[in-house]
């Protein structure tokens, strides 16, 4: 692919027209995954100006775009637009930073936790999972900790959704699982839906040699006990995304 054509398409952003601005945007996207040795030093710039965009469409598929190219310079801007008044362009930089997969969005991405929106929220938490599987020296203490809080979340399917992602990173210390506890206990006695919680729990304290260990043989350990990470894609069905 021609620097020639990342030059028209870079050009095409500033078109008064929208969908010319859309159709552009998404062009440039599709080569920096396909052509990952030409240059888009100039796209990314131009891609980070159109998050600013007057059009909602345009900034979301600049989002989308910028996750593509892959390039960490974009991150500063993808997280500003974690705090657009769109939630799919929110939503769309969310998944942006997730493939980028730079762990200085972290701290943003937690706060995505509380968003109004809850796909958004149900995202931030798969991608806090998923940006720690990527940088395996980060220490996710504070991401174990904001999920621990998100437990609670009014909408059920995003908190199975929290409780999914905190076993999938594992038990970094006992504090945590006394605040699981503590925190399962209150919902039960203030009436609130617990079942995250105890989900989260169950499949939180015991790590794959003790569950190994109680039922003799790590096959017939139940699937709702079991480390996802040690379960065959042919023994369960991969849970799919919640769209809300």
């Amino acid at each position: 692919m021609s620097d020639e054509r990342v030059k028209e398409l870079v050009a095409q952003l500033k078109d008064e027209n929208w969908e010319v601005r859309f159709t552009a945007a998404h062009a440039l996207g599709k080569i920096g995954k396909k052509h990952p040795g030409c240059n888009m030093d100039s796209a990314v710039s131009a891609l980070v100006e159109m998050l600013k965009d007057d059009d909602y469409k345009v900034r979301g598929e600049a989002a989308e775009c910028l996750e593509k190219v892959g390039d960490v310079s974009a991150v500063p801007a993808l997280i500003d637009a974690l705090r657009d008044k769109d939630s799919d362009v929110r939503l769309r930089a969310v998944w942006a930073l997730e493939g980028i997969g730079d762990v200085s969005a972290i701290p943003e991405i937690i706060k995505s936790l509380k968003d109004g929106n809850p796909g958004v929220r149900l995202t931030a938490a798969w991608v806090l999972e998923k940006i720690v599987g990527k940088n395996p020296e980060y220490d996710p203490c504070q991401i174990v900790s904001a999920l621990i809080d998100a437990l609670g979340d009014k909408l059920p399917e995003v908190g199975s959704r929290v409780a999914e992602s905190l076993i999938h990173i594992g038990p970094k210390g006992h504090s945590d699982l006394r605040r699981l506890r503590s925190a399962a206990q209150k919902a039960k006695k203030e009436s609130k839906p617990e079942g995250a919680y105890v989900v989260a729990y169950a499949g939180y304290s015991k790590t794959l040699s003790e569950r190994a260990e109680e039922y003799g043989d790590r096959k017939k350990i139940p699937l709702a006990l079991r480390n996802p990470r040690t379960i065959k894609p042919d023994e369960i069905t991969r849970i799919r995304r919640v769209n809300l």
